[in-house]
């Protein structure tokens, strides 16, 4: 540098010096130097302006990191991205972008973005970029390119640089969507055809969903009550029956079904019997998401067994208590003391009776196993 001067007087001549700073450092100086000739032209001495630039190149170099990073992360993210200046030129690129769009970003970086992309409105992107940089807002949405069977999910951000770009291609997404919905729709026809409530709960007891059964039954059950997605499912338990639902649920979370009968008094006058079974319900990691609930009205199958056990009861006490003491009886005849006409008689009384009994025996036998 003091060759550089001495060689061109009175230019000035600036450098960057680094030297430690005494504490594991580095500090920075910056450095204008300048030969200074006398009245004879000779150069009679240096003149050396310098300051501190440690704040600033700290500043600078954490900038160009930050940056490196940024670019890192861009080429690394699955995502395209794009950033637009606020005259639509492209600025930067990254690989993915490169790949879905076909032109490599050398090709693309100072050209407008509507010399590739046609500004109409066949597509969402026209209208939503210009959405996006002339109110400053963020905007989401999907667009078709029935050109090549792709759905791209779309993000724009507008900043001072102009705008930035993210999209993704989820036409695995949609089509899998598609699917869903269809299963959906057809699940949904089949479990709207049962007379069954059919209740899907989450594990914070909040509903996901249900079958039109399960509506129409709260309606008539709650005089008119809605039954409506999000809402806490423990808002519809009985009084009296919430132990019993907290505890059965928690058994189905835990992954163990459960089955029970339950009758449940809704008003006066209207008390019903249902077979109420919770399920887990499984995410395709098979780690339980849930319960689902499912309740049918058993009260007339109930009600009939009941009349049965009410008969089985008659048979068993009020029909088999005098065929018991006809037995008994027959036990304290003397036979030997009856004529031979008596005999035969007494004979065919004591075969009835016990053929009587036996087939009480079987009747109770036969109810006791109706469940």
């Amino acid at each position: 540098m003091i060759r550089k001067c001495l060689s061109n007087p009175n230019k000035v001549f600036t450098a960057r010096l680094r030297k430690p700073d005494g504490q594991g450092g580095t500090a920075w100086s910056h450095w204008e130097i300048s030969a200074v000739q006398d009245l004879s032209g000779a150069v009679s001495e240096l003149c050396c302006i310098g300051y501190d630039i440690t704040d600033s190149e700290l500043a600078q170099r954490q900038t160009q990191e930050y940056a490196r990073k940024i670019d890192t992360i861009l080429e690394t993210i699955t995502d395209g991205f794009l950033l637009l200046d606020h005259d639509w030129r492209f600025v930067k690129v990254n690989a993915v972008a490169e790949k879905k769009i076909g032109f490599c970003r050398e090709e693309l970086v100072g050209k407008c973005f509507w010399d590739l992309y046609p500004d109409t409105e066949d597509y969402n992107y026209p209208a939503a970029y210009k959405k996006a940089m002339r109110e400053g807002i963020s905007v989401m949405f999907q667009d078709y390119r029935p050109q090549s069977g792709q759905w791209y999910e779309i993000t724009a951000y507008p900043s001072e640089e102009g705008l930035t770009i993210l999209f993704k291609d989820v036409t695995d997404k949609k089509l899998a969507e598609d699917q869903v919905r269809d299963t959906n729709t057809k699940l949904t026809a089949i479990l709207n055809s049962t007379s069954d409530i059919n209740i899907l709960i989450d594990a914070d007891y909040r509903v996901i969903s249900f079958n039109k059964m399960a509506q129409e039954s709260m309606r008539k059950f709650y005089d008119n009550r809605e039954l409506a997605v999000g809402q806490n499912i423990l808002e519809y338990v009985l009084p009296g029956t919430e132990e019993d639902f907290v505890r059965h649920f928690q058994s189905a979370l835990s992954g163990i079904p459960v089955e029970t009968k339950i009758k449940l008094a809704f008003k006066p006058g209207l008390a019903l019997w249902f077979l109420v079974k919770y399920f887990p319900v499984y995410d395709p990691d098979q780690k339980v998401i849930g319960v689902a609930f499912n309740s049918t009205n058993i009260d007339k199958q109930q009600r009939q067994y009941e009349h049965l056990s009410e008969i089985a009861s008659l048979y068993s006490h009020e029909i088999r208590r005098p065929v018991a003491t006809i037995l008994g009886i027959t036990q304290l005849v003397n036979e030997d003391q009856l004529s031979l006409e008596n005999k035969e008689w007494f004979g065919y009384l004591t075969k009835t009776t016990r053929e009587l009994d036996r087939v009480i025996h079987r009747i109770v036998r036969q109810t006791s196993k109706i469940e």
